[in-house]
């Protein structure tokens, strides 16, 4: 349990102050739940994406997602353009727009690039 924390307290210090998320430290839970605030995902936004081939399937793939699941839209570019992969809230039944991280990677060096990784894309996904 204390490794979780830990590393909740990490993530939470990480990504607490980019704009357009929020974001709640979990206690005793081994992920991150991370919401994007209302009105901030439009079925327009994008990330940069290198790979031609998985830029061509995620364009195919999100073209047809509901306007109330732009979380996979988002889980979708962040696997494509960073191979970074989490899971969008819409899979849970719910009304948020957000996902899920987990807090189970042990290893500090890829834990704290995920981390790194999240908050370059974050912002550059919603301001596009």
């Amino acid at each position: 349990r204390s490794a979780y924390g830990a590393r909740a307290e990490v993530a939470h210090k990480a990504l607490r102050n980019i704009p357009g998320i929020s974001l709640v430290k979990p206690s005793g839970a081994f992920y991150l739940t991370i919401t994007f605030n209302d009105f901030t995902l439009k079925p327009t936004q994008t990330l940069k994406v290198a790979n031609d081939g998985a830029r061509t399937i995620t364009e195919k793939r999100v073209a047809s997602f509901e306007p109330h699941k732009q979380d996979k839209r988002f889980a979708y570019y962040l696997m494509a353009a960073y191979g970074l992969c989490v899971v969008p809230l819409s899979g849970f039944n719910t009304t948020l727009q957000g996902f899920r991280m987990t807090l189970l990677e042990e290893n500090q060096e890829v834990f704290t690039r995920t981390l790194a990784i999240l908050a370059e894309a974050i912002p550059a996904y919603l301001q596009s």
